[in-house]
């Protein structure tokens, strides 16, 4: 009888300790990613339902989202490369990938000829504002890396000649292509850079990170 008090103390305990963690709707920011958004949030955003809680999605930019996480004005961010805990202490990353990526170009110069990365190396490059693994890989490996923080501006980049190649989502390139299509504008289908994005939260939601995992990967297992 003494057994079986302590453990129904144990499984009370267990579901006040949830409610307590779910009390509160969770924000998360997620940077304008194009067409590359939805795919991690309709995954994160089950994950959390799953677990009895209701997300909140808050647009942000790509500039000041980690900033926004890591000081704990956001609870989360939807997705980014794997690391990101070396640069903002406070994000601890979900261990499961939400999406994987890869990095193609767009350019509209029709003489330019790139073939494989050491190409770039007479290229200016345009990338995307606030990927960091993409400052990592090619800093070094360009004529110039110049940021763009919206596909916009990115094409304005390209018009005035500022960038000779523009590296994009795959997904959102052909999207682009599709329904935006310049005269002279050609993909340039090369994995520049390919990744796994994962999910990070604020350390204050610690608790939150192995059950997170759990969800993510029975989601993902759903869907093989």
């Amino acid at each position: 009888m003494r057994i079986c008090f302590y453990i129904c103390l144990i499984l009370l305990q267990t579901v006040v300790f949830q409610s307590n963690v779910f009390a509160d709707d969770i924000q998360i920011a997620n940077p304008d990613r194009g067409s590359l958004g939805f795919v991690p949030e309709r995954i994160v955003h089950e994950a959390y339902l799953n677990l009895g809680m209701s997300p909140v999605i808050r647009e942000t930019t790509q500039a000041n989202s980690l900033e926004l996480v890591n000081s704990g004005q956001v609870d989360a961010e939807l997705c980014r490369a794997e690391g990101m805990e070396k640069f903002y202490p406070n994000l601890i990353r979900v261990p499961v990938s939400v999406y994987s990526f890869s990095y193609v170009g767009l350019v509209f110069e029709p003489d330019l000829q790139v073939e494989d990365s050491d190409d770039l190396a007479s290229c200016i490059v345009g990338y995307l504002a606030g990927a960091v693994k993409m400052r990592e890989k090619f800093g070094a490996r360009c004529k110039a890396l110049v940021p763009y923080h919206d596909i916009g501006e990115a094409f304005s980049l390209l018009h005035s000649k500022q960038i000779d190649i523009m590296l994009v989502e795959r997904h959102l390139a052909k999207r682009l292509l599709k329904h935006e299509a310049h005269p002279s504008m050609r993909l340039v289908e090369i994995p520049f850079l390919s990744a796994d994005l994962y999910h990070y939260v604020h350390k204050r939601h610690a608790a939150l990170v192995p059950l997170l995992a759990r969800e993510l990967s029975e989601i993902q297992a759903q869907q093989k």
